[in-house]
């Protein structure tokens, strides 16, 4: 039985490189999978996934006027998905596949693969790692034109009404879906009974515990903040400006590492000049994935910031950050806390702490601390990682692979 799939996928950017798909397809090449990764080329960007036919259209290109022009074309009429698919039809034979595979932040390139799937009977499954319902601020979608008021919201809810529409009526169409979540399976099976949970995680071969001794007691930070609402910092911050007016011996020790998306940076600088703990930290870009992994083994404390403590508007968001962790069985500070599923599955896998309590912040970091001050290192002792590692992941995909190769189209 042949096992050959086209994965259709939106760009691998910086600072993780879709790490759900990457570690997919690093595990499936293992057992004799035969991939092609089609997707768009971001500028200057050379990413491969190794042992795949990887095809990347560039998309964007031109003058600055020429970009917006095709900017505005994708979003108004999905030009972008029509280019791929034309690309696709020009570098691969699309008869070929066994099955297609569309991964999908949002709605690119879901269209194109409903063109493929329609056009030459393959049958598709749909993996959704994001999706509009699940986040209470329009920040994600990193453009100017939702920031320009009561006009901007307008065309920035009109356009999101339309891809969900999109959305709903390709994933009717497909024959599987996955998912990352619960919450989000609950939300997606109104659109297709046969969704599948298949949690985010973390590559066994790469995010192991090591027990490396550091001359700092390092909270880190690594990944985008979208904004202060849906990513939190404030209590964080305040629990750190206590501990350092106690004047505890932490403070010769401690150092606090962001590295967040460019357009945040000079906002959190301010806000941690505001708690007054700006001698603690260290706050720049993203960096090589190599190098973030390195600094999550080096950590005492990864780090995840939740959404603001009185809102309800964010679900089902399991960031890749808890698993990374939980994989280097790193100890993680998730605040503020949640009720949902990532606060949950932190606690029944021993993975750290999550809360919106400052004394509870404060007494987990300084316990820590005085872990680290006795071996050098942190190290939590987590539950049963073994059922979140991305080679179960992959074998989860492969059994759905051999399902959806058995429906008629």
């Amino acid at each position: 039985m042949s096992k050959r799939i086209l994965i259709l996928c939106d760009a691998f950017n910086k600072p993780l490189y879709v790490p759900r798909i990457t570690s997919l397809c690093k595990f499936l090449t293992r057992n004799g999978w035969d991939i092609t990764i089609l997707t768009e080329r971001l500028e200057d960007e050379t990413f491969q996934v190794p042992n795949t036919v990887f095809l990347a259209m560039p998309y964007y290109f031109g003058t600055k006027w020429q970009k917006r022009l095709q900017w505005l074309g994708d979003k108004l009429w999905y030009r972008k998905d029509i280019c791929l698919y034309k690309f696709a039809k020009q570098h691969l034979d699309l008869r070929h596949f066994d099955c297609i595979l569309c991964s999908s932040f949002n709605v690119f390139p879901l269209k194109t693969a409903s063109m493929i799937t329609t056009r030459f009977k393959k049958p598709l499954l749909v993996d959704l790692r994001d999706i509009t319902e699940q986040w209470g601020t329009t920040s994600y979608m990193l453009n100017s034109i939702s920031n320009q008021g009561r006009i901007g919201s307008f065309l920035t809810n009109l356009y999101i009404r339309k891809t969900t529409r999109q959305r709903n009526g390709i994933l009717r169409q497909a024959k599987l879906v996955t998912t990352v979540s619960n919450w989000h399976q609950n939300i997606l099976k109104q659109y297709n009974s046969q969704t599948h949970l298949i949690y985010n995680g973390y590559d066994p071969d790469t995010y192991v515990f090591k027990p490396i001794t550091t001359n700092q007691f390092i909270i880190s930070y690594i990944g985008r903040i979208y904004d202060f609402r849906s990513r939190n910092p404030h209590i964080f911050l305040q629990a750190i400006k206590q501990l350092k007016s106690t004047k505890n011996t932490i403070v010769n020790d401690i150092k606090i590492i962001f590295h967040i998306e460019n357009d945040l940076i000079a906002p959190l600088s301010a806000l941690v000049q505001k708690y007054e703990i700006q001698d603690l930290c260290s706050i720049s870009g993203y960096i090589p994935r190599q190098e973030a992994i390195d600094l999550l083994q080096k950590s005492a404390i990864s780090l995840i910031f939740n959404e603001t403590t009185d809102s309800t508007n964010m679900h089902g968001i399991m960031t890749t950050k808890f698993f990374e962790a939980l994989g280097c069985e790193k100890p993680i500070l998730c605040t503020p806390s949640e009720t949902e599923e990532l606060a949950e599955t932190i606690r029944q896998t021993n993975a750290g702490l999550a809360s919106s309590d400052i004394q509870e912040i404060k007494d987990f970091i300084l316990n820590k601390y005085r872990e680290w001050q006795q071996q050098g290192y942190t190290r939590q002792a987590v539950i049963n990682k073994e059922q979140f590692s991305r080679e179960k992941q992959a074998q989860q995909f492969e059994q759905l692979f051999r399902e959806v190769r058995t429906l008629r189209c």
